[in-house]
């Protein structure tokens, strides 16, 4: 069971593990405190690999606003009610999730990590996305020069 805390900056209780405060976002202790390298090394992968796909989601997001910008141009709003759908489904997903972590409670930075967190499984769903499309062309290439069903 990780032990608990008041936070200098506000007051609230904390968890052991914390480096920050998850309410005020103040600094708790040291990244290195009682840690090994290994740890920290994980943990700094692991922030890496997060802000990689909340990048990747960015651009996503970009692209996918782009490719329905000439549709709504065109009188057709479909495509943009569509990305507007899905940006709802993922910016809800991701509160869900913030909600659950942090047993609801909302603070100042919840707004900004929950928009990060949407960002961050719109980065995962389109590698996901890209894996899937490849497997398929690898599957349909096989069948294709094996099965000779072209």
């Amino acid at each position: 069971m990780p032990t608990t805390g008041l936070c200098p900056g506000c007051g609230k209780q904390t968890q052991g593990q914390w480096l920050c405060c998850a309410y005020c976002e103040q600094p708790l202790r040291s990244p290195l405190d009682g840690r090994s390298d290994a740890l920290h090394a994980e943990s700094d992968a692991t922030a890496h690999s997060k802000a990689v796909l909340a990048v990747l989601g960015g651009v996503s997001l970009l692209l996918a606003t782009l490719f329905a910008m000439p549709a709504l141009v065109g009188g057709d709003p479909r495509p943009l009610a569509v990305l507007a759908i899905g940006i709802v489904a993922l910016l809800g997903a991701s509160t869900v999730v913030y909600l659950v972590r942090n047993k609801g409670e909302f603070t100042v930075y919840s707004f900004r990590r929950i928009v990060a967190g949407s960002f961050t499984l719109l980065g995962a769903l389109t590698v996901i996305g890209f894996v899937l499309v490849f497997a398929g062309a690898v599957f349909g290439f096989v069948v294709c020069a094996v099965g000779g069903r072209c």
